[in-house]
């Protein structure tokens, strides 16, 4: 009799936040439309000898670091894209329909572990992985690098979270193939790979020794990706050489700053400017989420399992706010700021912050913290777009300069010299050599241009 008056409000609430959704998917989708260039952009010029098949050594190419990156997985997918749109703005597509799956998974599973009760705080999803703030990530092609690792990651805590016990045998298969790809996709995807094997690893010793939840193969499946996936990352070190570009931290004082920077990054770009106050913010809830779960392994021996999973996933992401930290901190000192594309890496950490309230929190922590998560996320929303827009309008006057001297039939030495500034700045010589090879394979607006000869 209760559940009748609370119906409309309940299909209310699914409606608005699936608009919320379809509105930042959308809004994405159109500034790519009309804000996105078939021009490559500083490393997408990486991709175009082998793109226009002028890579003699096409593993070796993909195994090979940029930066302290080893980023074979998502090399690959780009190069797949690249090849069959001869576009790149196919690659910055599918990295927005990749994130809104995640986002569209997690509130089909935000709603299920309500008892199919939708939110309107599930909008928090959207809110936090589909604003324009990730401009640098969702309109540059080669930002599948961050975009990728955030999908796996993002896939393996639907996996976590799903059920308290052992997951579906499907579920187990998806999580592990992602967990066996997070070290084949960078820095960021290495980090997070040992502490969620850890969890591969204890629910397949959990799958083979519970007699009332049998997994059958699934449980050499989970134990397989932990191994596989803790070896790849030894290999991903063999051979490996320390980035020239990044100097070192100046001490744990700087790491711990460039860690808390990228912690307030989780809630989006706008946490630049106050980044004490929204990493205190991060830092509470992750206190909070971390109290919880504590709470939760020692009462409720029935959610053992995804409870670790959730501690697992949160103690990963605050190792990589510590790697990150360390990394580059002395970046960071040099500069004076983070590149605002780190905050798609920062947010995977709050998403399971929102599972872990919604599932272990206490009295009003349960039923407030959600609400206030996407109320915060809500309010952000519009600062965190306005800055993206203002990175719109920092490419499109760099594109702008670019197009009209190609337009007018600057040769490629040229262009070269006038652009690399701005679109290649390590490496004059590669973007002449790369302006050919677009030309010859008569990829977008280069098929019309007459490079010199």
């Amino acid at each position: 009799m209760t559940s009748t008056p609370q119906a409309p409000p309940a299909r209310a609430a699914a409606i608005l936040v699936w608009l919320v959704w379809a509105a930042a998917l959308g809004g994405i989708l159109l500034a790519i439309a009309r804000d996105g260039r078939n021009i490559p952009f500083e490393e997408d010029w990486l991709m175009v000898g082998a793109m226009t098949g002028h890579q003699p050594d096409l593993p070796g190419w993909l195994w090979s670091q940029n930066s302290e990156h080893r980023l074979p997985l998502p090399r690959l997918v780009n190069l797949a894209l690249l090849r069959s749109f001869g576009d790149f703005r196919a690659t910055m597509v599918f990295d927005v329909l990749a994130l809104a799956a995640v986002c569209a998974g997690m509130i089909l599973l935000a709603r299920a572990l309500r008892g199919g009760r939708a939110s309107v705080a599930d909008a928090f999803f959207p809110l936090l992985l589909l604003h324009l703030g990730n401009w640098d990530n969702l309109v540059w092609a080669w930002q599948i690098q961050f975009v990728l690792p955030t999908v796996l990651a993002c896939t393996v805590l639907l996996v976590i979270t799903a059920r308290p016990g052992v997951p579906s045998r499907a579920a187990v298969v998806a999580g592990a193939l992602a967990l066996v790809c997070l070290p084949l996709s960078g820095a960021n995807g290495l980090v997070l790979a040992p502490p969620l094997a850890f969890w591969f690893g204890y629910l397949a010793w959990v799958a083979s020794s519970r007699a009332g939840e049998p997994l059958g193969p699934g449980s050499g499946t989970a134990g397989a990706s932990a191994l596989i996936a803790v070896l790849l990352c030894g290999v991903y070190f063999i051979g490996y050489q320390s980035s020239p570009w990044n100097a070192p931290s100046l001490g744990p004082g700087a790491t711990l700053a460039t860690s808390g920077k990228f912690l307030a990054f989780s809630v989006g770009p706008i946490a630049e400017k106050s980044w004490l106050l929204f990493g205190a913010v991060v830092v509470a809830i992750l206190l909070a989420c971390f109290a919880a779960l504590a709470r939760a392994l020692k009462t409720r021996p029935e959610e053992r399992l995804r409870a670790l999973g959730l501690l697992a996933f949160l103690g990963a992401a605050v190792l990589l706010a510590l790697a990150v930290g360390w990394g580059r901190a002395g970046r960071t000192a040099e500069t004076g700021r983070m590149p605002s594309r780190y905050v798609l890496l920062a947010a995977p950490g709050m998403c399971a912050a929102y599972f872990t309230l919604l599932l272990y929190g206490r009295g009003w922590v349960r039923r407030a913290g959600p609400p206030l998560l996407a109320t915060m996320m809500a309010v952000l929303f519009p600062l965190n777009t306005w800055l993206g827009l203002k990175r719109r309008d920092w490419f499109g006057a760099g594109f702008a300069a670019f197009e009209r001297d190609l337009a007018a039939g600057a040769p490629a030495a040229e262009l070269a010299r006038d652009h690399h500034a701005f679109m290649l700045h390590w490496d004059e010589a590669l973007m002449d050599t790369s302006l050919r090879q677009l030309h010859r394979a008569g990829i977008g607006p280069f098929a019309r241009w007459q490079p010199d000869r």
